[in-house]
């Protein structure tokens, strides 16, 4: 999800092979989720979902650079109807009129 996230916001995700990123040595580093250019991403998922010492350490030092989209299972049923909703209008069944047509007037 935290790649359809980014693709709404324009920022798509460079594919490539995780790997840890620690912007000092004496702290602990993070494996971020995804990319787009310099900008990094961290996705979690779950109503307990935590971040660990280093991602809080490069959420709080990196500032814009690292961002963390944070998804709960209502999210996943939002995203899932999405493409239904355009599917609505096609689907309504169109009901018949109550009114008969208009009889012809005599000439």
């Amino acid at each position: 999800m935290g790649a359809v996230r980014s693709d709404i916001n324009r920022m798509r995700r460079v594919p490539e092979a995780k790997k840890l990123i620690k912007k000092a040595e004496n702290k602990p580093g993070t494996i971020p989720d995804g990319r787009s250019g310099d900008h990094y991403f961290e996705d979690k998922f779950g109503q307990h979902a935590r971040l660990s010492a280093g991602q809080k350490i490069a959420q709080r030092e990196w500032k814009d650079p690292y961002t963390v989209y944070h998804f709960l299972p209502e999210h996943v049923g939002k995203v899932l109807s999405m493409p239904l909703m355009g599917l609505a209008p096609q689907l309504a069944i169109p009901r018949p009129s109550n009114r008969s047509a208009p009889k012809p007037r005599p000439r």
